[in-house]
């Protein structure tokens, strides 16, 4: 993969995180303010995945259509828009307010679904055995969009109030457009197989019909359902047993995108040496304690520990999913196929949301306790369909693809 396509690739998806991490850690809390608890919060947490679950799909099969960079600037000019969106509402008072950030969410998770075409970019350009490695750029954004975004949602919002994070992360994502028209390229080989054609459910179909695609697939529900659990309730945790202010809030969400940023270059290697499998079943095992531990550990120094090790197990999840996922996918369907897993991650987080946060105003232990079970039981997947007894697939079952 040339440097200047990763460079741009990469550019693209950290903006978009960078504004996602801005509102992310202050968009509970906000809602709080406005009176909003409970179910309720979660519901309008969620309403941003709902959105990519039924249109990351549709973005990635228009992908294999058109080509990816025709998509990928559809997408940041609507994440641009519901930033805007996102800083009237937090301006606003009662229900216009509410209306307002609800419909930014909705705007910016439609928009934001165009994440898994930029992953098939670089699947285009990557080869099948460094799919990993070329999927850890997406680990990076977010190490580095997890760092900057928070920091610069606690700082605005000091600074400018409760609009100002919207307005930075509109400013940004419009920059970000406009570097992309002259610097973004089409990375879709024009000459490839056309991809076939499926409405509907017909490409669920083919992705879950693929033994080991359903396998990961499934993992990755899972995985997501429980990180989701985190990002929803770990501020309103901070916030509401610890006491903590926008300002550190955002450092303890940034500190865990340090952590990432350092752990994910090392993952293409990684991978390399000693496969993805085992790479997998080492973060779901630490993922499992850090999870549960989260709650129970006090600050600074050993919530700080807890939260690293969740962060460093996270990436070493995550990732070689996706470049598996990729890896058994055709070349000529990488977008409908990673916009399937990303759609599948994001239905993880329309249930976790809601039922997360229901949860916790029960008791801020029990989502942590319930997820750090769930992942020992995909841990245990793992072991069995990746290590011990590894999924083969018959050659009339394959996908048909160039190696």
């Amino acid at each position: 993969m040339r440097m200047s396509a990763r460079l741009t690739l990469f550019s693209i998806m950290l903006v978009d995180v960078i504004g996602f991490g801005i509102v992310l850690p202050i968009l509970p809390k906000y809602l709080k303010d406005f009176g909003i608890t409970g179910w309720s919060v979660g519901a309008m947490v969620c309403s941003y995945s709902l959105m990519q679950f039924f249109l990351a799909p549709l973005w990635g099969r228009l992908s294999d259509a058109i080509g990816r960079r025709p998509i990928l600037m559809v997408g940041m000019t609507g994440s641009s828009i519901s930033y805007v969106l996102f800083a009237i509402g937090a301006g606003q008072e009662g229900t216009p307010g509410i209306l307002l950030i609800l419909f930014s969410r909705i705007f910016a998770g439609a928009f934001g679904a165009t994440l898994s075409v930029a992953a098939a970019s670089i699947a285009d350009q990557t080869e099948r055995k460094d799919r990993s490695g070329g999927m850890a750029l997406f680990g990076i954004a977010f190490g580095l969009g997890f760092i900057i975004g928070p920091t610069i949602g606690a700082l605005s919002a000091d600074a400018w109030g409760r609009s100002g994070p919207g307005w930075f992360a509109a400013a940004i994502c419009f920059t970000n457009l406009v570097m992309a028209f002259f610097y973004l390229k089409e990375s879709r080989n024009p000459d490839s197989e056309p991809a076939e054609t499926r409405p509907g459910l017909d490409q669920w179909r083919k992705a879950l019909g693929h033994p080991r695609i359903r396998i990961l697939i499934g993992m990755l529900f899972l995985f997501a359902l429980c990180f989701s659990c985190f990002e929803t309730t770990f501020s309103l945790y901070l916030d509401g047993e610890l006491g903590f202010d926008e300002t550190r809030l955002g450092y303890y969400f940034a500190w865990s995108g340090i952590v990432s940023l350092f752990v994910y270059p090392f993952i293409g290697r990684l991978s390399r040496r000693f496969g993805d499998p085992p790479l997998v079943v080492f973060g779901l095992a630490g993922l499992a304690l850090s999870m549960y531990l989260l709650p129970r550990v006090g600050p600074p120094g050993p919530l700080l520990g807890v939260l690293a090790m969740f962060a460093l197990f996270a990436a070493f999840t995550r990732t070689p999913v996706f470049g598996m996922i990729s890896s058994e996918a055709p070349d000529n369907e990488q977008g409908s196929m990673m916009g399937v897993a990303h759609s599948v991650a994001m239905l993880s987080r329309v249930v976790s949301p809601p039922l997360s946060t229901h949860l916790y105003f029960k008791d801020y232990h029990l989502p942590y306790t319930l997820c750090a079970g769930l992942i020992l039981v995909v841990f245990l997947i793992a072991v069995y369909c990746l290590i011990l007894r590894p999924v083969t697939v018959p050659t009339e079952q394959g996908f048909a693809r160039e190696d």
